[in-house]
C-alpha cells in the first residue's frame, strides 16, 4: 500500500470492519490479576492493535475520498500501530509461558498475600489473648 500510494496509485481495497475483540473484552477485568507491568503490557498491545483495526477500516472505508497523503499517512500509522504491538507482544508472549510455567507458590504476588495474610492472622490471634 506505502508504496502504490507513493506511486501516485489510488486504492482499491474493500472495506474492511472494525473485527471484536471478544477475548480482550470479556477479561478485561481480570487483567489486573497478572500484576501491574503484566496488565499494563497487555493492555498496550490490545490498544495498538485497536488502533490498527481502527485506523485500516477507516482507510478502507473512506480511501476514495481522501488524499493520496492522506492515505498515505494512515498507512503509515497502521504500520506503527502493528509494529508496536509486535514488538511488545512477542515480550509478553514470553513473559506469559514464564509465569504459566512458574509456580503459583513462588509468584512474588503470592508470597505478598501469604505475608499478609500470616500478619493479619498474628494481629488477630494477639488481639485475642490480649482482649480474650
Amino acid at each position: 500500500m506505502v508504496l502504490k500510494l507513493a506511486g501516485g496509485e489510488r486504492l482499491t481495497t474493500p472495506e474492511w470492519p472494525v473485527p471484536p475483540s471478544p477475548i480482550f473484552d470479556q477479561n478485561a477485568s481480570k487483567i489486573g490479576l497478572l500484576g501491574a507491568q503484566t496488565a499494563k503490557d497487555v493492555a498496550y498491545v490490545y490498544e495498538n492493535l485497536r488502533a490498527f483495526r481502527q485506523n485500516f477500516n477507516m482507510l478502507t472505508k473512506h480511501h476514495e475520498d481522501m488524499t493520496l497523503e492522506w492515505s498515505s499517512a494512515i498507512v503509515v500509522g497502521c504500520l506503527a500501530a502493528i509494529t508496536r504491538a509486535e514488538a511488545r507482544g512477542l515480550l509478553l508472549i514470553e513473559k506469559l509461558k514464564r509465569r504459566d510455567e512458574e509456580s503459583y507458590w513462588r509468584r512474588p504476588e503470592t508470597q505478598a498475600q501469604l505475608k499478609y495474610g500470616a500478619a493479619a492472622i498474628f494481629a488477630f490471634l494477639i488481639a485475642l489473648k490480649l482482649f480474650g
